[in-house]
Order: structure tokens, then C-alpha cells, then sequence
């Protein structure tokens, strides 16, 4: 009975130091990273302000000076690509129908005249823009940038006389930055904010006389998406 009795903590204390010696190495779990990779579609709202300033070469004097503003809205598509060291790029296209706005009399010599009326006003506005960011898992910061368009209708109005208008297409550059958080696995909310300088523009809302409108304007939207 002795001799069982050693023979069976000489055995115990053998198995103990064994899995001492060579204890089981825990399974590393890594962790869960939202992937930003992949298509998307969404809707923006938001407000929008702008300069729309309007000169006639022939008449030095005189001018137009409007700041456009009101509400943005649209809808919007891109494509991202998530790629090392949680770094992002991507494409976006948007569209959006507009209600800026602003009208005001003709400056001559800084006097406004009650004889003309004009007024701006953004119908349609697009972009097809770039996308550089860095995910913070569901959190991701970005920049974005390229081609700016808007379809800008312009009116003069001469009391009792004419209305005459221009509806013209400006091509332009566009710039901003914002922040988009995923809240689940297929829906996504952001912030940002916009400039866009659509540069000059002869128009014809002024029958034979050369009429250059400058237009650029800032943006703050929201928007929620859809990621495929």
C-alpha cells in the first residue's frame, strides 16, 4: 500500500511540472475592424452660401453683387477602397437641386438703381470628386476634391419694360473635408463642408451688351448611406 501510495504522488507531481514546464499559450482573438471597402448610395440635406458677383466690361461702373444662399439637397454615390495602415481612397459622384438664391438693384458708381433688378439662383448643382481618408475602425476622417458643376439661372428685370434671362451651365473646381461614422453594418452618417469656385462666365441675361457672372459658394451637408 506504501508503495501505491508513492508510486501515485510520484505521478502527480510529474504531470503538475510537466504542464508547468510547458503551460498551454492563450488564442490571440483579433480584433473586429469595420471594413469601409465597397459600394455606397445615400441622401444630403444641408445649407449652402455663396458670391455671385456680376460686372459689365463695357460700363466699368457698374455692377451686380448677390450672395446667393438657402437650402442644398441631393442625393449621392461612391466607391471605397480600404487599403493598409487603415488608410482610404474612393470616388463620389453627387447631384443635388437647390433653392440658393439672392436678388439686388445695379450698382452704378455704388448707387443701386431702382431701373434693373437682378437675381441668381443655383437650379442644379453636381460634382464628381476624390475621396483620401483614414479609418479609425467605424470612424472615418476624410478629404475630398475635383470637378464642380452647377446650373445657374440669372434674371434681369426692368419694371415695366422687359424680363430677360439666362440659364447657363458653370464648370468649376470643388474642395472640403468631413467626418462618417458607421452605425451599423450597412448604414452610415456624415458631416461636411464644401467649397466650390465655379469661376466666370459670360451670360445673356442682358441682350447685347457682355455680362460676366462669377460665381463660388460653401456648403455644410449631412447625409446617410446605405454601404452595400
Amino acid at each position: 500500500m506504501r508503495q501505491l501510495s508513492f508510486t501515485v504522488l510520484f505521478s502527480l507531481a510529474a504531470f503538475v511540472q510537466a504542464n508547468a514546464a510547458d503551460p498551454a499559450v492563450p488564442t490571440e482573438v483579433a480584433p473586429v475592424v469595420f471594413d469601409w471597402g465597397g459600394g455606397y448610395v445615400g441622401a444630403q440635406a444641408g445649407y449652402g452660401w455663396g458670391k455671385n458677383d456680376i460686372t459689365f466690361p463695357i460700363a466699368p461702373g457698374s455692377s451686380v453683387l448677390l450672395e446667393p444662399k438657402g437650402f442644398v439637397g441631393g442625393l449621392y454615390a461612391g466607391y471605397n477602397y480600404l487599403l493598409q495602415n487603415n488608410l482610404l481612397i474612393g470616388i463620389e459622384a453627387d447631384v443635388g437641386f437647390g433653392g440658393q438664391k439672392d436678388g439686388s438693384n445695379i450698382l452704378v458708381g455704388g448707387v443701386p438703381l431702382a431701373s434693373e433688378f437682378w437675381e441668381s439662383e443655383v437650379k442644379v448643382n453636381g460634382a464628381l470628386r476624390a475621396r483620401f481618408g483614414f479609418a479609425a475602425d467605424r470612424t472615418l476622417f476624410y478629404a475630398t476634391g475635383g470637378l464642380a458643376l452647377a446650373q445657374i439661372e440669372t434674371t434681369r428685370t426692368r419694371p415695366g419694360i422687359d424680363v430677360t434671362q439666362d440659364s447657363s451651365l458653370f464648370t468649376g473646381w470643388t474642395a472640403g473635408f468631413g467626418i462618417e461614422h458607421a452605425f451599423s453594418d450597412h448604414w452610415t452618417a456624415r458631416l461636411d463642408y464644401r467649397y466650390q469656385d465655379l469661376g466666370s462666365k459670360d451670360v445673356t441675361a442682358q441682350p447685347a451688351t457682355t455680362t460676366i457672372s462669377d460665381f463660388s459658394s460653401h456648403d455644410i451637408r449631412i447625409g446617410i448611406a446605405y454601404k452595400f
